[in-house]
């Protein structure tokens, strides 16, 4: 979602996603697609030194966003 505490988890995870050669998949649930593309295109950014196999996956317009993550 953009947060800060969600910022802060990639920046605690990526150090040891990197270590244990694991996978990451991103969930973002937004407004519109194109504020999920904007996330994901920082997400990826700041995972590229890390060499994470990231998937990103994103449902756009759903009133609760525990909905749209159930998807």
């Amino acid at each position: 979602d953009g947060s800060e505490s969600s910022q802060r988890l990639l920046m605690f995870l990526a150090p040891l996603l990197s270590q244990s050669n694991s996978k990451l998949t991103i969930i973002n649930v937004a407004d519109t697609e194109t504020d999920s593309q904007a996330l994901f295109v920082e997400a990826r950014e700041f995972l590229k030194p890390y060499n994470i196999e990231v998937s990103f996956h994103s449902t756009a317009g759903v009133f609760e966003p525990s909905y749209g993550i159930l998807e």
